[in-house]
């Protein structure tokens, strides 16, 4: 089954917000006070790599968050 082009450039995107925000932890939990350090991290990458809009930049935080607690899990 083929993918589209779409899809897989939105989990490539995800997999590198996901490696961006596992180097700025840098061996620490992901807890309540690392997270908002974290999102705005991401958010400025989002906003100056991709130039995308707030709907879309939430969808791929809330997905990184699940990644990272380890209640979802990324096939590239």
């Amino acid at each position: 089954m083929a993918e589209y082009s779409s899809s897989w450039r939105k989990k490539l995107r995800i997999k590198l917000l996901v490696e961006i925000a596992q180097q700025e932890m840098k061996g620490e939990s992901y807890d309540e006070n690392n997270i908002k350090k974290i999102r705005e991290k991401l958010d400025s990458e989002m906003k100056t790599r991709w130039n995308l809009i707030k709907n879309t930049r939430n969808d791929y935080l809330e997905r990184v968050e699940k990644i990272l607690r380890k209640e979802y899990v990324l096939n590239v």
